[in-house]
């Protein structure tokens, strides 16, 4: 069975367990979820106690719906919270590392990023979380542009000196078979910027508004406290026009000495350290590298790095003239 092939079953199986989720009744939900290790990686193939935490949780508070991530946490979904349990290792470490960041931010002076409820707990040997329902922001842009201001850490000298950059490296040089000389092109060097809270994610659909309207973070397992906050902003930016047609390395690659400047342009640098630290993020959110991922990688990997050689040319001739 080809690897497309199987992304493809994958895909038509949770669209149809989305689709029972959403409209059976609950008996048979529990019924499908038994079975979703089958076709979803980050599903334990026994999640009996989860199962019957969600039917505690539903005799609790009876009007709710059910949903399953894309990283394995099943959701109970009621009127004033949301409940969250992990179905496998991937989904209990991201929630884990999300309620650690949590209650940092909660202590810290950041505190009204995260203005909302947000409490774990322990039943049948599971942990698991109950959080305050948020809602969708109204205004995206004004909202992470709130945000940015209230996290605006320290202007340093190296922006850039707390990022661990070595998995995206290493997995650059073994998978996508780039010579040293081509992993330096892409390495970002010494530069000047803002050093404070980085969330790691920070796209449209991590920031949520409270029943007062007041914009806050969520889904916090890759937060750091003290990163380079460009990275943030840049995916901002990025993922607001990426799809499946328009894949985030072709926008970069475009966005990477673009003539026309404006207020959302950053440096070639800057970049570069995004791409590196998204290279990275992504691989520790797969189990396995998938051939697909990787053949693409290695294709734009490539021009990215003809991308940089060309802008060096460029920029050694003008200063010749």
């Amino acid at each position: 069975m080809t690897e497309f092939f199987k992304r493809g079953v994958r895909w038509v199986a949770k669209s149809l367990t989305n689709s029972i989720l959403e409209y059976s009744n609950f008996s048979i939900n529990l019924k499908v979820l038994k079975f979703c290790h089958i076709w979803h990686i980050f599903v334990d193939k026994s999640i009996d106690l989860q199962l019957e935490l969600l039917s505690t949780l539903r005799k609790k508070k009876p009007i709710g719906s059910i949903r399953l991530t894309s990283t394995g946490v099943l959701l109970y979904l009621t009127n004033d919270v949301v409940y969250q349990i992990s179905c496998g290792k991937h989904s209990q470490s991201a929630l884990n590392k999300n309620f650690e960041s949590y209650t940092y931010l909660k202590k810290s002076n950041y505190s009204c990023v995260v203005d909302y409820l947000l409490v774990q707990h322990g039943l049948q040997n599971i942990i698991y979380y109950r959080v305050e329902r948020l809602f969708p922001v109204s205004d995206v842009r004004r909202s992470a542009k709130t945000l940015f201001e209230t996290l605006e850490g320290n202007f340093t000298q190296d922006q850039f000196a707390n990022l661990n950059l070595d998995s995206a490296y290493n997995f650059l040089k073994k998978y996508c078979e780039l010579t040293d000389d081509e992993l330096k092109k892409l390495r970002p060097v010494q530069e000047k910027g803002y050093v404070g809270p980085m969330h790691g994610d920070f796209h449209s659909q991590n920031i949520m508004q409270t029943k007062n309207g007041h914009p806050v973070l969520i889904d916090l397992d890759r937060f750091l406290m003290s990163g380079s906050q460009v990275i943030d902003r840049i995916h901002f930016n990025i993922t607001q026009y990426e799809s499946r047609q328009k894949y985030w390395v072709k926008l970069l690659i475009g966005l990477i000495g673009a003539k026309q400047k404006s207020k959302s342009n950053f440096s070639t640098n800057s970049y570069l350290a995004y791409f590196c630290f998204r290279v990275s993020a992504e691989i520790s959110s797969q189990v396995k590298p998938q051939q697909v991922y990787i053949n693409r990688l290695k294709f734009l990997s490539k021009r990215l790095v003809d991308k940089v050689s060309q802008l060096e040319k460029t920029d050694s001739k003008f200063k010749d003239e």
